[in-house]
């Protein structure tokens, strides 16, 4: 009779080890995780006897889990695409209880894509010319979109200087007039504008300054008309309207002359309206 108690008491234990469950989290759509967001939890089990804990299925997803049932992973951007829009990540947990039992659960994990603002790094200074038409293309070298969204660039009005323009493609065309240019030799301009990502419509702002060429260059000449050859009548006479400016600023003029071939030529004909048209 003993003997017979001792086996029921045995099998009766067996039996009680045997019913065990999992604890899981109990906050509502624990299982729905964005990109970027952290989720930890602890998986238990109703088990009396020490559990040892291990997981299969999330090898390349960089998640940390150890024995004790410590969870802990932070989905990364790149994991679901901006067109898919989510990305179901499956994982079986296993428990083996100290007496060789086994307990195993598959939880699948609904990844949500998180769509980032566009990036504007440090633009190269934009040095402009005066009185020419400066072309800036801004680079995808030091703006892009990290989830690779089409980018539209938006000027904003209060910080276009007049007659300059910002497609939406980035590129930055001015043609600063004397006045203008003359005054970013002592004060540069830093133009702020936006970039937008698509579809999302996600914002950041950018900074591009400009001022005055630092390269040393020769002034430019427009003669009127601008034929090469002429040909007229001993007394008759020609007259020709010269226009100089400097892309390095109409300041840096000092003087204006002509060469001939032909010395009885006198300077004289040369008639000075201004520093700039003769």
């Amino acid at each position: 009779m003993k003997n017979l108690i001792v086996i029921f008491l045995l099998l009766l234990s067996c039996v009680a080890n045997a019913q065990f469950d999992w604890v899981l989290p109990s906050a509502e759509g624990w299982t729905n995780v964005s990109e970027g967001q952290e989720v930890t939890f602890t998986l238990k089990t109703t088990a009396t006897l020490p559990v040892r804990f291990s997981m299969e299925g999330g090898e390349n997803y960089g998640i940390r889990f150890d024995t004790l049932g410590n969870f802990s992973w932070n989905p990364s951007f790149d994991l679901v695409d901006r067109v898919s829009k989510t990305k179901e990540v499956t994982l079986v947990f296993q428990a083996v209880v100290a007496d060789g039992q086994r307990l195993r659960k598959a939880i699948a994990f609904s990844i949500v894509h998180v769509n980032r603002p566009p990036v504007v790094e440090e633009l190269p200074a934009f040095y402009v010319k005066q009185s020419s038409t400066n072309s800036y293309q801004i680079s995808s070298d030091y703006v892009y979109d990290p989830d690779g969204d089409p980018l539209v660039f938006k000027f904003i009005a209060s910080q276009m200087p007049e007659e300059a323009t910002l497609t939406s493609q980035g590129q930055f065309l001015w043609k600063p007039s004397r006045g203008q240019f003359n005054a970013l030799k002592n004060n540069p301009l830093l133009i702020e504008f936006i970039v937008q990502d698509q579809p999302e419509k996600a914002e950041t702002k950018g900074k591009l300054k400009i001022a005055q060429t630092q390269q040393d260059l020769p002034p430019e000449i427009l003669v009127v008309p601008g034929d090469t050859l002429f040909n007229i009548k001993e007394d008759e006479t020609i007259n020709l309207k010269i226009y100089i400016s400097d892309p390095n600023g109409d300041d840096n003029i000092r003087s204006a002359g002509f060469v001939s071939n032909d010395l009885r030529i006198p300077q004289s004909v040369l008639k000075e309206n201004t520093a700039l048209q003769y």
